[in-house]
């Protein structure tokens, strides 16, 4: 009996999986369509407006009648209302399920003296990561369409940004089926419908000649600079190409030279976007993210709020691993000693350079290295010294 359920169980969570992923398709596949027709309806424009100079360049202006012209204009007619009714099922889909997700959550709850269900089921992972499965697909076009308007284009970056992070939270099955969509939402934000990059020069296509075409003023280019920091933040969550990656951390390095850019990265929480570009598979973009980290840490009036949320296992796991790395370039390191020595002089952090064995290992690279670095080796002393650990002889 155990048997057959647990067989039950793998084959609706298959079958959910399934269901997802032809949704994606389908979406995927009206667009693509919806793109078709637009082209078809752009080439019957440029034709009728040719036919019609035509006419009036006709001896004596009689008008010269085209064979099928009222076929063409009724079948270019009939795709702009197609693309008009596929936009409109895309915009009430998800304003029916947020605003239904915001009476039930929020608004009926308020006013009942006896809810119905209590408040922490409007919190449970479960059912916000139902909805949110909902609504992300929808944002793909929606996104496509207002990419202009930060009013609603900043309201749609938060939301994606924020689903992002729950996602991660939950690890199901629904979250392969989901990847898709996430690709999508990224490839949307770097590559804007405007710029007209094709799928062959998305993986092929070389830094310079990408740029070219990269140039509307959207998304990682916005003129607001709340929606270019937002934009690397989703970009380094949802993709992996090397040279747009390196884009993303370009604009975010950039930002963060700015107070209100480090305000946004800790209201986004954004440390455990970066610290996981801080992990040695993620060779190419280790230097980045610790000069990241390391924006972060300077003087200002956010630095004890960012070393606090600092102050966890996943990074000092990252930071274990690193320092275990041999690492080409010694910079790296000697900026990532300069992180944990602030992070040193927070009392309640003892525990993770004690559990992580990072004391161990800095005792061990100064008696491997001596005194061949004086930068990184005072660093290190300073980091055992705030930690009342002496150092070995």
């Amino acid at each position: 009996m155990e048997v057959l359920q647990a067989q039950n169980v793998k084959l609706s969570k298959s079958s959910s999986s399934l269901q997802a992923r032809l949704a994606n398709l389908q979406r995927k596949q009206e667009y693509e369509q919806k793109l078709k027709d637009s082209e078809v309806l752009r080439h019957q424009t440029d034709l009728s407006s040719s036919a019609q100079q035509t006419q009036g360049d006709g001896a004596g202006g009689a008008p010269a009648v085209k064979p099928g012209g009222d076929k063409q204009e009724d079948r270019a007619q009939k795709a702009a209302r197609q693309n008009k009714h596929t936009a409109l099922q895309v915009y009430s889909s998800a304003l029916a399920t947020l605003l239904d997700w915001v009476c039930e959550a929020h608004l009926r709850q308020a006013l009942t003296e006896l809810p119905t269900h209590p408040s922490d089921t409007y919190c449970a992972p479960d059912f916000i990561q139902e909805r949110v499965f909902k609504v992300l697909p929808c944002l793909v076009d929606i996104l496509r369409d207002n990419a202009a308007n930060i009013r609603c284009c900043l309201p749609c970056l938060q939301f994606i940004y924020w689903s992002l992070l729950h996602i991660d939270q939950i690890q199901t099955q629904q979250n392969v089926s989901m990847s898709t969509t996430m690709r999508r939402l990224g490839e949307e934000i770097y590559y804007p419908k405007s710029a007209k990059v094709t799928e062959v020069e998305k993986i092929i296509g070389t830094p310079t000649v990408l740029n070219e075409k990269l140039k509307d003023a959207l998304f990682l280019r916005s003129s607001n600079s709340h929606v270019r920091f937002l934009s690397a933040l989703i970009v380094l969550k949802t993709l992996s190409r090397s040279d747009v990656l390196a884009q993303a951390f370009d604009v975010l390095k950039t930002e963060l030279k700015e107070d209100q850019a480090k305000e946004l990265f800790l209201y986004y929480q954004a440390s455990s976007i970066i610290t996981f570009y801080l992990k040695p598979v993620n060779k190419t973009f280790i230097s980045v993210a610790v000069d990241v980290m390391l924006q972060m840490s300077s003087d200002s009036p956010f630095q004890r709020t960012f070393l606090e949320s600092c102050g966890n296992e996943h990074f000092f796991r990252a930071a274990a691993l690193l320092i275990r790395t041999p690492l080409p370039d010694i910079r790296v390191m000697e900026r990532l000693s300069i992180v944990l020595q602030k992070l040193s002089k927070i009392r309640t952090n003892k525990r993770f350079f004690e559990i992580y064995t990072i004391v161990a290992i800095i005792q061990e690279m100064l008696v491997a290295g001596g005194n061949e670095n004086a930068f990184l080796t005072l660093n290190l002393k300073s980091i055992l010294f705030n930690l009342n650990v002496a150092v070995k002889s």
